[in-house]
């Protein structure tokens, strides 16, 4: 939040020109509309930045929350099951041709 006030802050400090002690007049209805469209082309950028960075994050957390449901799923547990299983017959079978060596 402490960001975005300064960015606002600086697009009227932009606004009111290199003169800082220049005064708007936002009595005016158009003086407003014409500060308004000011400060929402200087932060659109930002906006767009911003809007990034979140879609970027929720598809990080749509991964990591898919991650979370296959490694908890039934199928994942059996084929983990069956390929240990068929790993401890490979090597009981090592095992008996060793010994039979």
């Amino acid at each position: 939040m402490e960001r975005f006030r300064e960015l606002v802050f600086e697009s009227v400090r932009l606004y009111a020109g290199a003169d800082s002690t220049a005064q708007i007049n936002l009595a005016s209805e158009a003086a407003q509309h014409n500060l308004a469209t000011f400060i929402t082309g200087y932060l659109s950028s930002f906006i767009n930045d911003c809007e990034d960075e979140i879609n970027s994050l929720q598809f990080m957390l749509d991964e990591i929350q898919n991650s979370q449901k296959a490694l908890s799923s039934p199928e994942l547990y059996s084929e983990l099951n069956d390929s240990i299983n068929a790993q401890i017959a490979k090597l009981k079978m090592m095992q008996n041709l060793k010994g039979d060596a």
